[in-house]
């Protein structure tokens, strides 16, 4: 995305609105440095999403009754031997895939078509340490929806955000045109209630590791259908999938 606009949809997305818990700016710098190295999962309306994002297309399952998986798993480039970290086998990771889509399934029973669409164990690089990120993708009643889920079994620098909060985005006025109780014509806007359309939590876990959460629109998303009613998913969702034991390297 280019820099300038990234800049000014984190403006546009606070103008009038309550001050946030970041600095837009801040977090539009941090965004265009780590895009250049990484892509962002979520799309360009979540410009603090973009330290995440796994770069391979991996097996899609559907749940928890899915057979074998329609694709092969592809792996991360490079070698772990330096990251500090044991490479999960590809079993235990796609153990954990099926994991986190039956988790969504479960937090989420409106949600249709649910898959892992990306799951892979990335290695330590000059940003970010080695860690596991999976990606589940589905359908909801307001369109497609991720959950990206990245867990860093060796934590993070203290430098490095992760991202905490949401990235807003606002529906425009919408034009109604009706008919009052005398008959006559009656034309009105309303402003629609700004919405999050990425919601991200971060928590540290007792042992020191961290796991990093999010939930937005999927990137190649038109505009329009970024715009949401809603959020993706509502906090306590994402802190429940945070807060699961089971989402660890280790089986």
């Amino acid at each position: 995305m280019d820099e300038g606009l990234l800049r000014e949809r984190m403006s546009s997305a606070v103008d009038g609105e309550p001050p946030l818990r970041f600095d837009p700016d801040h977090v539009a710098d941090d965004a265009v440095r780590l895009r250049k190295r990484r892509r962002a999962t979520l799309g360009s309306g979540a410009a603090t999403m973009a330290v995440i994002g796994a770069v391979a297309v991996v097996p899609v399952w559907t749940g928890a009754e899915a057979g074998q998986p329609v694709v092969p798993a592809a792996s991360s480039s490079g070698s772990a031997a330096d990251t500090g970290t044991s490479r999960p086998d590809e079993q235990r990771v796609e153990q954990l895939a099926r994991h986190a889509v039956d988790k969504v399934v479960e937090l989420a029973p409106g949600a249709r078509d649910v898959r892992a669409s990306e799951a892979d164990f990335v290695d330590k690089n000059e940003e970010l340490p080695a860690h596991l990120s999976i990606t589940v993708a589905f359908t909801n009643s307001q369109g497609s929806a991720e959950v990206e889920l990245d867990v860093f079994p060796d934590g993070v620098p203290g430098g490095v955000n992760l991202g905490e909060g949401d990235s807003f985005q606002l529906r425009t006025g919408k034009h109604d045109d009706g008919v009052g109780s005398d008959g006559g014509d009656v034309s009105k806007s309303r402003k629609l209630s700004p919405n999050p359309s990425v919601r991200q939590l971060t928590r540290e876990r007792a042992d020191g590791s961290v796991i990093f959460v999010a939930a937005g629109i999927p990137e190649n998303a038109s505009d329009e259908k970024r715009l949401r009613e809603g959020p993706v998913m509502p906090r306590w969702q994402l802190a429940r999938l945070a807060t699961d034991p089971k989402f660890r390297l280790e089986g």
